[in-house]
C-alpha cells in the first residue's frame, strides 16, 4: 500500500505514480489518510495522473467515499462519513432519519426508501447519507454526495430543486425532507432519539407514545411500554396522557410512521410534554 502524500500521486520513487485501490487517500470531511477503494475515483486518479505526467497541475484532492450495493431487490447506499466514524472521532453530531417514497404515491409502483442523514448541529455541516429501499435511493444519495462535495449544509437542503412529475419524483423530495427535519432539530423546533437509546431514555421515567395508524402499529412494534394513540385521534384522547409529564427526566418519546407526523404531534401534544421524536422505519421495528 502506497501513500500518495505529495497529492500529485507521485510514490517516494521519483517519476513512478500510484492511483486506486494501491493508495492511501485524504478522507475529505476527516482530512485523515483512509483506504477508499472506489471505482469513480480510482477512474478520476488515472485521468489525474496522465494530465500531471503531461506537465499539467493536477492534484489528488481526496475523497469522501460514495458506494452503493444491491441485494436481490434492495438497494443500500452511503456517502461521507458514517455514525460509527463520528463517534470514534469524537465529532459533535446529529442523525435523523426520513421516510418516502422513490415518486408520487398516487402513481402506480411506488416504493418506500428511509434515508438517514448526519450533521453537525451547530453549523449544519453535511458529514454524511445512508439509504436503503427498492428504487430510487441512488438519485437521492448521489444528491447529497454532491452536496458534501459542494459544501452545501442542512439549511440548502430545502431550497434543492429537482425535476418532478408523478412517475420520476416526489414533490416532496426525500431529500428536501431531510432538510427540513434537520432544520427543525437545529432550531429547537423538535428534538430526537436514536432507537437505540430508546431504553436508555424510557428508564429515566420517560413515556413512549405511538401515533402510528392502528394497520401500522400492527405491522411491527418496539418491545417497550407503549401507548397507543393514532394521531388522528390524539387531541381528542389528550387527558389518557400524565399531564405532569413536563420535565426532560419524564417527558414524552412519540413515535411517527412519517416525518410529516412530527408537527402535527408537536400542535396536539401540551406544551413542554414533547421533548423527543423517533421516526417510524419497518427496518427498524421488531415483529411480534
Amino acid at each position: 500500500m502506497v501513500s500518495s502524500s505529495t497529492k500529485n500521486y507521485e510514490t517516494s520513487q521519483k517519476d513512478i505514480f500510484a492511483v486506486g485501490d494501491a493508495i492511501v487517500v485524504k478522507q475529505e470531511i476527516t482530512g485523515q489518510d483512509a483506504l477508499i477503494s472506489l471505482a469513480s475515483p480510482a477512474n478520476r486518479q488515472g485521468r489525474q495522473v496522465a494530465d500531471v505526467i503531461a506537465g499539467l497541475g493536477r492534484t489528488n484532492k481526496g475523497s469522501i467515499g460514495t458506494a452503493i450495493v444491491r441485494a436481490f431487490d434492495m438497494t443500500a447506499a452511503s456517502t461521507g462519513l458514517s455514525e460509527r466514524i463520528l463517534s470514534m472521532n469524537q465529532f459533535p453530531y446529529k442523525a435523523l432519519h426520513v421516510s418516502g417514497k422513490d415518486h408520487a404515491g398516487y402513481y402506480p409502483g411506488a416504493t418506500e426508501m428511509t434515508l438517514k442523514l448526519l450533521f453537525d448541529p451547530t453549523t449544519g455541516k453535511i458529514y454524511g447519507a445512508q439509504g436503503v429501499g427498492k428504487k430510487g435511493v441512488d438519485k437521492r444519495i448521489d444528491i447529497l454526495a454532491t452536496a458534501i462535495k459542494g459544501n452545501l449544509t442542512i439549511f440548502d437542503l430545502p431550497e434543492l430543486e429537482f425535476t418532478y412529475a408523478p412517475p420520476f419524483g416526489s414533490a416532496k423530495d426525500p431529500v428536501n425532507m431531510l432538510g427540513y427535519a434537520a432544520l427543525n432539530l437545529i432550531e429547537g423546533l423538535s428534538d430526537n432519539v436514536q432507537w437505540y437509546q430508546l431504553e436508555d431514555e424510557i428508564a429515566t421515567g420517560k413515556k413512549f407514545l405511538d401515533v402510528r395508524t392502528s394497520s401500522e402499529y400492527q405491522s411491527g412494534r418496539l418491545k417497550v411500554d407503549t401507548i397507543h394513540i393514532p394521531l388522528n385521534e390524539l387531541r381528542e384522547r389528550l387527558d389518557e396522557l400524565d399531564k405532569n409529564q413536563t420535565t426532560s427526566s419524564a417527558a414524552t418519546v412519540v413515535y411517527v410512521a412519517i416525518s410529516q407526523s412530527v408537527s402535527s404531534s408537536k400542535q396536539d401534544l401540551p406544551s413542554k410534554t414533547l421533548t423527543a421524536l423517533i421516526h417510524y422505519t419497518k427496518w427498524l421495528t421488531q415483529k411480534e
